[in-house]
């Protein structure tokens, strides 16, 4: 009895995840369309999720990555 119960709970869960990603993706796909489309009108170069922080837009022209590897390689 427990263990069918145990399942009825994964499943049910799964199903939940499954329809709240469903749902949400294309909100935030949306969402971040519309961000960066203001904040390239705004000429803003980064922009941070207030909650979080986590990076929401920035310019590509802003990506120091290669910068970085040639500086790291060239002090081995």
């Amino acid at each position: 009895q427990v263990m069918k119960l145990r399942e009825l709970e994964a499943r049910s869960q799964k199903e939940f995840q499954d329809r709240d990603r469903e749902v949400s993706l294309p909100i935030f796909k949306k969402m971040r369309e519309l961000v960066a489309k203001l904040s390239k009108e705004k000429g803003y170069t980064l922009v941070l999720d207030g909650n979080e922080g986590n990076v929401v837009y920035t310019q590509t022209t802003d990506d120091l990555t290669d910068q970085i590897i040639k500086t790291y390689d060239a002090k081995k």
